[in-house]
């Protein structure tokens, strides 16, 4: 789960499992810095303005594991509402 900002603000134990550092190191660390390869940011950046008007998306990608192997996954990314506002991003990486 990430802020409109794209931080990090939750990582369950899975993360830890999939992408290496512990979730705690997670925590606050721009998700799309750490677990997307520098071309798969360039797509995403009008993913997540996408989702932060709304509507969430789906797709495959290349992701970062944390030893630095790039495998592909299932990614999914739906908005956070909170009184008809987006507040954040709810990231789902299916290896």
């Amino acid at each position: 789960m990430v802020d409109v900002d794209g931080r990090v603000v939750y990582a369950n134990g899975t993360a830890e499992r999939l992408y290496g550092p512990a979730s705690g190191d997670l925590v606050g660390a721009p998700l799309l810095d750490r677990l997307f390869t520098e071309s798969e940011q360039v797509a995403l950046s009008a993913v997540v303005g996408q989702v932060r008007e709304g509507r969430p998306w789906q797709g495959r990608l290349d992701v970062r594991h944390g030893d630095g192997v790039v495998h592909q996954a299932g990614v999914s990314c739906s908005p956070l509402w909170r009184d008809d506002t987006v507040v954040g991003l709810l990231w789902v990486l299916d290896d």
